[in-house]
């Protein structure tokens, strides 16, 4: 029974520790907020079918619309706005593109037209900022990207979270806390299969 105590206390430990690196090492990245807007996608047009395969084709629009937004000639035209900082976005080609990926994210609601885009960014302005011009160029110019006509709504204007998003300190330090664990776990299995 000593043992075991002893040995949970020292995987308990090692959790501990591992949950205090992964917390600390996260304060290496910067800091990010993110500002996210909700834009509805509407089909213009008959649409042939019933109800269902016309939300289907408006889901097959917004899931495209999710993608446009993360290439580089999209980027390009978010870059040409006025009052973009365009210093994270320094570097070659592969750099900007991958900087700007990390930088934007697109996810379509299921079932809806709706589309959401949340841009993550160390300025709490320049993330307001980027979701703004990226639902002009969607309004304004939208239908170019699909074969079908469109009209892109801002039905929620930009919210900006109130706290850095990123990185996530405590899924971080969860994750550092599981990982700790199981290596002391398997050291101590290993330990007592020796002995």
């Amino acid at each position: 029974m000593i043992y075991s105590t002893r040995y949970i206390v020292q995987i308990i430990g090692f959790a501990v520790l591992g949950a205090f690196l992964a917390f600390s090492l996260s304060f290496l990245r910067p800091l990010e907020y993110s500002s996210t807007v909700r834009l509805l996608i509407i089909q213009r047009g008959n649409v042939p079918g019933d109800a269902y395969n016309a939300i289907k084709s408006v889901e097959g629009i917004s899931e495209t619309l999710s993608q446009v937004v993360t290439t580089s000639s999209f980027f390009d035209k978010v870059l040409a706005n006025e009052g973009i900082d365009r210093r994270p976005f320094r570097g070659d080609e592969r750099k900007k593109r991958k900087k700007w990926q990390k930088t934007i994210s697109a996810q379509v609601q299921r079932g809806t037209g709706f589309l959401d885009i949340t841009i993550y960014h160390a300025s709490v302005s320049q993330a307001r900022e980027l979701t703004n011009i990226i639902s002009r160029i969607l309004i304004a110019e939208g239908w170019q990207f699909v074969s079908t006509p469109i009209e892109v709504k801002m039905v929620d204007s930009p919210v900006v979270s109130r706290f850095p998003v990123r990185p996530n300190f405590l899924a971080n330090a969860l994750a550092g806390f599981m990982l700790g664990g199981i290596i002391a776990l398997v050291y101590q299995i290993r330990k007592v299969k020796s002995s």
